[in-house]
């Protein structure tokens, strides 16, 4: 199995991966922030993708979601003012709007499952 998760540099995100490594499953990391990474991208089941999903070309988003099986989104805004009422607002939703039409793009016959995730109100 292969997994993309986004916003994996975020605390529910980098968790998400490791345990997704520690089960032996193949990951794709999109991260804006590399550096977090450096401990585990070692691991030979981890490829970690220096972009942000709103921003990376539609031909690399293309190639990154051929062949994955789940995309899980830990996407979401710091709990700041700036990080909830500052841009981009609709991040999660264009997001998704962006990964299933891509995955739909690639491969109508394919099964993708798509896991949202959210951290609402919760404090690690």
């Amino acid at each position: 199995m292969k997994v993309l998760v986004l916003g994996a540099n975020g605390t529910t995100g980098f968790d998400v991966v490791t345990q997704l490594l520690k089960q032996g499953i193949d990951v794709k990391a999109l991260t804006r922030n590399v550096e977090r990474f450096d401990s585990i991208k070692s691991s030979k089941n981890i490829e970690v993708i220096k972009a942000g999903i709103l921003e990376i070309d539609h031909q690399k988003l293309k190639h990154y979601l051929n062949d994955v099986d789940a995309v899980i989104s830990c996407l979401g805004h710091n709990i700041t003012l700036k990080g909830i009422f500052g841009k981009p607002h609709k991040l999660v939703v264009d997001a998704l709007i962006r990964i299933v039409n891509t995955i739909d793009e690639i491969n109508k016959n394919k099964t993708v499952k798509i896991v949202l995730m959210n951290t609402t109100a919760c404090l690690n």
